[in-house]
């Protein structure tokens, strides 16, 4: 769970090749991390069958709205594409058009190794690379 610097909720989900993880391991430390990378948000805790405590702080940024989400968009092992949303992303990842995420950023960069090493489609493809990844905003659903 996630929660941006304006105190709203997300949730990310990751499907990994282990079959058992320690929300407090290492494998969940390192999803976190490269999450940290590219996100604004604190997150609060992770979750496999048992919670776990996660301590750090939510970063102040130029989009600290949940609804403002960077996709990451993943090629397969088997060539079918895979998309991963991530909430409040860091105006830092993006190109200078501010829509495009920098393949080429660091950080990014980073998070597409991590992502490639140890996540995996619903039927057990390996992810085999990052192919793109742009800015959506989606409304909140508030009453003005």
């Amino acid at each position: 769970m996630c929660r941006t610097y304006g105190g709203t909720v997300a949730r990310c989900a990751v499907l990994v090749a282990a079959a058992v993880l320690d929300p407090s391991g290492a494998a969940v430390t390192a999803i976190r991390t490269a999450l940290d990378a590219i996100s604004t948000t604190k997150q609060e805790k992770a979750s496999i069958t048992q919670p776990g405590n996660y301590s750090t702080t939510s970063a102040a940024g130029a989009y600290e709205d949940d609804q403002d989400k960077a996709t990451f968009t993943f090629l397969d092992s088997a060539g079918k594409y895979h998309s991963y949303r991530v909430p409040a992303p860091k105006e830092s990842i993006f190109q200078a058009d501010r829509e495009t995420v920098d393949l080429t950023n660091a950080d990014v960069t980073a998070f597409a190794a991590y992502v490639t090493g140890n996540f995996i489609s619903q039927t057990g493809a390996s992810l085999v690379s990052l192919v793109g990844g742009k800015r959506i905003r989606l409304k909140s659903g508030r009453a003005s």
